[in-house]
């Protein structure tokens, strides 16, 4: 509209009219053109600044942004199958050794003693990492269903307590009544929490103290797992999530990856808070 009224007012001191008629004949030519003219000079703009018009150029970031989740894909795809192979390629080794040697030694009871202890767990650990990577992979729907997180998280607990006694981590818990229902899968839930409980149990080797929260908030459960163990350093806070990352010798950094997905499965969120010697905080929030 200034543009309008300065071009006007222009052309006015130019042609010397004063006639109100011909000032709004003089504002409609000018408006009637205006536009037009705007068009031209954005496209003679976007061809020789932006090599390109808006609509190309729209175009053509549609497609970066497709190459650039294309290329994400393949990149999580490599880190797969490296991630699996480097995994598989120690047990298969152990695996391997002891069956080149059981045709000249399968009378001897001690190397059959030595197979059963070593063949055994190293075959547990192989399917372990597959069952692991197909949750990563290819995760099931979730069954939703209603059900109580307190149950789930106690049932999980049960299964650690002999191996939380071992290593002397003390379960501390602090449940809110209001925070009795949630609507999740029963399976998948007690996977995640597993996952946790076995991270918060690696992050303890000298024992300490495992804290689990429940809290109710708006439309949604809270579940905290607060462990005092070693914590995690910053620089690694950012690839925690990452299948195959992880900070223990004997890790497959598929846990917290697994645990990511269900959540995610569910319409949840998660986080971690954790410092070197700080411990570890992991919070999950799922709709209820």
């Amino acid at each position: 509209l200034l543009s309008v009224l300065a071009i006007e007012r222009m052309f006015q001191q130019v042609f010397g009219y004063s006639q109100f008629a011909v000032t709004l004949v003089a504002v409609a030519l000018i408006s009637f053109l205006f536009m037009p003219l705007r068009n031209y000079l954005q496209k003679l703009a976007d061809r020789y600044m932006w090599k390109g018009s808006a609509e190309t150029l729209s175009q053509e970031n549609e497609r970066l942004q497709e190459e650039l989740i294309h290329s994400e894909r393949l990149k999580a795809m490599g880190t797969l199958a490296a991630g699996m192979a480097h995994e598989i390629k120690n047990p298969l080794t152990a695996i391997q050794t002891f069956t080149e040697y059981l045709p000249e030694k399968h009378n001897d009871p001690k190397f059959i003693q030595q197979f059963q202890a070593v063949v055994g767990p190293e075959l547990d650990r192989i399917s372990r990492i597959s069952k692991q990577l197909l949750a990563f992979g290819k995760p099931a729907a979730p069954q939703i269903e209603k059900l109580d997180p307190a149950a789930s998280i106690d049932e999980v607990l049960e299964l650690l307590s002999s191996d939380f006694l071992r290593r002397g981590i003390r379960v501390e818990k602090c449940f809110e009544s209001s925070a009795n229902t949630l609507q999740a899968d029963p399976q998948q839930l007690k996977q995640a929490i597993l996952n946790i409980c076995l991270n918060a149990k690696e992050a303890m080797p000298e024992g300490g103290t495992l804290r689990i929260s429940l809290r109710k908030g708006v439309k949604s459960v809270e579940l905290s797992f607060e462990d005092t163990g070693t914590g995690i350093a910053s620089k690694d806070l950012k690839k925690i999530w990452d299948p195959f990352f992880s900070t223990k010798d004997k890790g497959t950094g598929l846990g917290l990856s697994v645990v990511h997905n269900i959540v995610r499965a569910h319409g949840g969120k998660a986080d971690i808070i954790s410092g070197p010697g700080g411990g570890t905080t992991v919070r999950i929030i799922l709709p209820c």
